[in-house]
C-alpha cells in the first residue's frame, strides 16, 4: 500500500482555515448577486465538501468599485457599483485536494461561461487568530 504524498504547496494551516473565494461579475443585470451568493454557497461548496471534513459557509459579501479620483473631493473614496462577490468559508481537515478541485472548478466555469456572469476571482486562505492566544504570547 502505498502512501500518498503532501504537496509540497500544501502546509498544516490550510487543513483548518478561513477560505477566501472572491469572484469578479462580467455583467451586472438581473439577479447577478444573488446568483452569485447561491452558487458560492451551494454549487462551489458542494464540490469541496468531498475533500474536507467540513465546508462551512460564513458570510457573503458584495465588493464595489471605490473612485480614487484625486480632481473631485465629494467623489474620492465613495463606493460605487458591484464589482464582485467574496464568499469565506470555515474547513475543517481540508485535503490538498480541496485545493486543486477548487482551482479547477473555477477555471472550467470561467472558461465555458457557466455562469455567465463569472469572471475573473481570487482565493485567499487565513489562519482564524485567537485574541487570547495573541494576547497571551505579548
Amino acid at each position: 500500500m502505498s502512501q500518498v504524498k503532501t504537496p509540497l504547496w500544501f502546509d498544516e494551516h490550510m487543513a483548518n482555515c478561513i477560505l477566501i473565494v472572491g469572484i469578479y461579475f462580467k455583467e451586472l443585470k438581473d439577479n447577478v448577486q444573488n446568483d452569485a451568493r447561491i452558487w458560492l454557497k451551494n454549487t462551489l461548496r458542494r464540490q469541496l465538501e468531498k475533500y474536507a471534513e467540513k465546508v462551512e459557509p460564513i458570510e457573503y459579501a458584495l465588493t464595489r468599485y471605490v473612485s480614487h479620483e484625486e480632481s473631485d473631493e465629494k467623489v474620492r473614496g465613495k463606493a460605487g457599483k458591484s464589482k464582485g462577490g467574496e464568499y469565506k468559508y470555515k474547513l475543517t481537515n481540508a485535503k490538498p485536494e480541496l485545493f486543486e478541485t477548487l482551482f479547477k472548478f473555477l477555471e472550467e466555469a470561467k472558461n465555458k461561461g457557466k455562469p455567465s456572469w463569472l469572471g475573473d476571482y481570487y482565493v485567499l486562505f487565513s489562519k482564524p487568530i485567537v485574541k487570547e492566544v495573541v494576547l497571551n504570547e505579548w
